[in-house]
């Protein structure tokens, strides 16, 4: 075999060469975690965070992994609605959207006030604060309902200072004993007669029967007379006559 030059010059001492040490394994690999050029590998409460930031979500001021992951997934649902749907989601949360038509706009205000949603009483309080908002006597302790109203209301006011709206956001509420009397399908029964109306109210009522032109279904006559609802058919519309 012919003899490595090398060797040859070093005088056939090449069994004597000193062993290069070997390499260290990567940093980063399929089996160990990524480090960042400080030298610490990263938490996953710190990648979880760089997510958010890259989703457009402030979360350094949240500490848990399943509320940054949370946030993130409401998120992602957001990204697959389209206008129509994303409208809808900022009324149903009470933001105002007058003014604006974009797609991204509305994706602007509904990042806001998810993370606004996802803080704690204490840090809304801390952030009305920041904003110079005045705000009632938060209460970080009561019972759920209590936090939760008070919740509600923070986001309400940093909405209203944001956005210029006064109502909280959240789906509407209702009344403990049922709909309101102006979204009851029918007037409650008692059981009684209905109390005869004043002389003016009869009058008023007379002129605006009149207006138009003085027709009035059977269950409307019983209901004034204080009588249970009863089901009638469909009539034909007045010009199908």
């Amino acid at each position: 075999l012919r003899q490595c030059p090398v060797v040859a010059a070093l005088g056939g001492a090449g069994s004597a060469l000193p062993m290069a040490p070997p390499l260290p394994f990567p940093p980063s690999g399929p089996t160990g975690p990524s480090t960042p050029s400080g030298g610490s590998p990263t938490s996953p409460l710190e990648q979880m965070r760089s997510r958010c930031a890259k989703a457009g979500l402030c979360s350094e001021w949240c500490a848990d992994e399943q509320q940054l992951a949370s946030m993130l997934e409401q998120l992602q649902e957001y990204d697959r609605f389209g206008v129509y749907a994303l409208k809808g989601e900022c009324q149903g949360w009470r933001i105002p959207i007058e003014g604006i038509y974009e797609r991204g706009d509305f994706m602007t205000r509904l990042r806001v006030v998810l993370v606004w949603r996802s803080m704690t009483v204490k840090q809304l309080k801390d952030e009305c604060w920041r904003r110079s908002i005045q705000q009632f006597d938060a209460m970080e302790y009561g019972s759920k309902a209590e936090r939760e109203a008070t919740r509600n209301h923070l986001v309400g006011r940093l909405v209203a200072d944001a956005y210029g709206a006064g109502a909280p956001p959240g789906p509407p509420q209702f009344p403990a004993r049922g709909l309101p009397e102006s979204h009851a399908a029918w007037p409650p029964w008692t059981g009684k007669p209905a109390a005869a109306p004043l002389p003016g109210q009869a009058t008023a009522k007379a002129a605006a029967d009149s207006d138009d032109g003085g027709s009035s279904t059977d269950s409307e006559e019983a209901a004034r007379r204080g009588e249970p609802p009863s089901w009638q058919p469909p009539r034909a519309p007045p010009w199908a006559a």
